[in-house]
């Protein structure tokens, strides 16, 4: 598991992994669902970016982060590394409100 994949659970759900590869210790990883646009009522931009995921627009929910067991995780399906800045500064805005 990367930090930055994306991966599909058992109930369709995408999520992307946020959680430092350093701390790969334990059973579980911190993840954000990425949503379909429209499935969240208030889509503010810095806090939630949007996102091109496997063909499909989708939406980081970052107020909805949360830890899951990397079992319930299954395979990566693709990677937003290359929006780590994008989903750094979500993540900065959740828990600073910077």
């Amino acid at each position: 598991m990367a930090k930055f994949d994306v991966h599909r659970l058992a109930d369709g759900t995408l999520v992307v992994d946020c959680q430092s590869d350093l701390v790969d210790v334990f059973d579980s990883r911190f993840v954000v669902p990425l949503v379909r646009p429209g499935s969240i009522n208030v889509p503010i931009r810095r806090l939630m970016p949007a996102f091109d995921v496997a063909g499909e627009q989708r939406v980081m929910a970052t107020p909805f982060a949360s830890a899951m067991a990397k079992w319930a995780l299954g395979p990566a399906i693709g990677s937003l590394a290359a929006h780590d800045l994008e989903i750094s500064m979500a993540l900065d805005v959740l828990i600073s409100g910077i």
